[in-house]
């Protein structure tokens, strides 16, 4: 018995279109994986990243004062927790310039968390303006530090997100 032509791709498609879902759950399985190996920092710098654009909502309602109060307090929790560690672009530097990297990175979080008192007293003062303002100052400290502490494979994992913020707005 011999198969046509038009039979051999029909089969073929009907295998490719039952083979479909399998790869899609292996591919998400690679990347749930992938999330796991994530590291504490990622993890903290992620909470920071949720909290700013909550942030970026609710500062702009005085009524929300409540909700901007919390949030801000659990980013400067998050920002103190990340400035203890050392990003993982350190491990790849020579040892003589590893230390220096790191206080550098120490210095500009400890900004940061700086930057998160004086946006948390701006709110406290009823000053919503000058606490957006301090929020946008943020986002240019974030893209910075990125530059300077995230290795390059970091950051184009990071892309996507800052793709997603973008469009939110």
């Amino acid at each position: 018995m011999r198969c046509s032509p038009t039979k051999g791709v029909a089969l073929f498609l009907a295998i490719a279109l039952a083979a479909t879902p399998a790869v899609l759950c292996f591919n998400r399985a690679a990347r749930a994986d992938e999330k796991k190996q994530k590291s504490e920092l990622h993890k903290q710098m992620e909470s920071i990243d949720e909290g700013m654009k909550k942030l970026r909502r609710s500062l702009r309602k005085k009524e929300s004062r409540t909700e901007s109060l919390e949030t801000i307090a659990k980013i400067e929790e998050a920002a103190i927790a990340c400035k203890k560690m050392s990003p993982s672009k350190a491990a790849t530097l020579p040892e003589s310039q590893r230390q220096e990297f790191v206080d550098k990175y120490r210095h500009d979080m400890a900004n940061v968390v700086a930057a998160f008192c004086q946006m948390e007293a701006a709110v406290l003062e009823g000053n919503n303006d000058k606490a957006l303002e301090i929020h946008k100052s943020l986002k240019g400290l974030e893209e910075d530090g990125h530059d300077k502490f995230m290795q390059d494979d970091d950051k184009a994992d990071a892309k996507p997100e800052k793709a997603d913020a973008k469009s939110e707005k």
